[in-house]
């Protein structure tokens, strides 16, 4: 029986990874949704959405069927 030997800091590096591989899949699927409602993004508004943590971008990807503008939703309500 062969078992494959990670390290803890292998799987720290695995958990990360896979994190960040999700936050950005989010964040894209989050552009793609703004994009489409509200037309293209300026840079700041970019950076709003590059700025957000993966719950704000799930808030987001929610909301943003109810809202009428960019200003009704998370990050953007400053």
């Amino acid at each position: 029986m062969d078992k494959e030997f990670v390290s803890s800091f292998e799987r720290r590096g695995i958990k990360k990874g896979q994190a960040l591989g999700e936050a950005a899949g989010q964040r894209t699927f989050v552009f793609r949704q703004l994009n489409k409602k509200f037309g293209e993004l300026t840079a700041d508004q970019k950076a709003i959405v590059e700025a957000l943590s993966v719950e704000q971008l799930e808030e987001i990807s929610l909301e943003i069927f109810d809202a009428n503008s960019l200003s009704e939703l998370p990050g953007f309500d400053k």
